[in-house]
């Protein structure tokens, strides 16, 4: 932490109630602040446990992955963490966010801190059974992320968080964001077939959008078919490689992943080799 919030307020009883007649807040930086040292010394095991569990090498990657295009274009980053998710639970599709646009798996060894960088949240993996329409749906609802297309490239809706905007992998599609949301979507194929709106595909996902968070009731409604409450980020390190092989993995990274023409997102698959 930089600092700490610090709050003050004034509340009296009046009339029976508790009432603030003042109130104040600052920020304290911690740059200046000496620790205490009792407190310090009493934690330096949990510290010192975290920052082995932090730093620990999981496996060797072929070449720097980062996140900084993510939301924009085709990136193995993403097709990473997609395809631990498919293979792990044998699904047709599966989708992440793309956290933070900040993150990444640089080159040489991968350390949990790296797969923290790219999956933050403490999200578990689930598998729900979609209909073609609702897959639809469903990517158009996350097409929420754009506003539109202005002269100097996508245009970016300030009131949807970037982790609202999931990229799906086994699928390829084509959003049009100069369109209205709800006509967005102008292709959508799997293994090279149009989808129908009565086809049916299972999806691989988060705990936290399988259950509609960030306004997805196509997700919400679909039926669960996987939950076993797997840690996806303890997924994600497993897929790098464990104590209980006999040698680190390499994550290579996808090859011939066009870059995004308009917004056009073509999802090919990568993993750990």
């Amino acid at each position: 932490a930089l600092s700490v919030a610090l709050v003050r307020w004034s509340m009296p009883r009046r009339a029976c109630r508790w009432q603030i007649v003042r109130k104040s807040g600052e920020l304290i930086p911690l740059a200046t602040v000496r620790p205490e040292s009792a407190l310090v010394r009493a934690l330096q095991p949990a510290h010192d446990s975290a920052r082995a569990w932090a730093t620990r090498p999981l496996g060797q990657s072929a070449a720097a992955m980062s996140a900084r295009t993510a939301r924009l274009e085709d990136t193995p980053v993403i097709d990473f963490i997609n395809e631990v998710e498919r293979q792990h639970t044998g699904a047709d599709l599966a989708s992440t966010a793309a956290f933070s646009t900040d993150g990444g798996i640089p080159s040489g060894a991968v350390r949990m801190a790296d797969l923290s960088s790219i999956y933050p949240y403490d999200n578990t993996l689930r598998v729900v059974k979609l209909s073609g329409g609702d897959l639809r749906a469903y990517l158009e609802q996350t097409s929420r992320y754009y506003r539109g297309l202005g002269a100097d490239g996508p245009i970016v809706n300030d009131s949807v968080p970037g982790y609202n905007f999931d990229i799906v992998s086994g699928a390829e599609y084509e959003l049009d964001i100069s369109r209205p949301v709800g006509q967005r979507v102008r292709i959508l194929k799997v293994n090279g077939r149009d989808v129908a709106d009565t086809d049916s595909f299972t999806l691989a996902l988060n705990n936290y959008r399988q259950q509609g968070g960030g306004g997805f009731p196509m997700i919400a409604r679909a039926p669960v078919v996987y939950d076993r409450n797997e840690s996806i980020r303890d997924l994600l390190a497993a897929g790098c490689g464990s104590r209980a092989r006999s040698g680190p993995k390499t994550i290579s990274p996808a090859t011939g992943a066009s870059p995004a023409s308009g917004l056009r997102a073509t999802r090919s698959s990568s993993g750990c080799s």
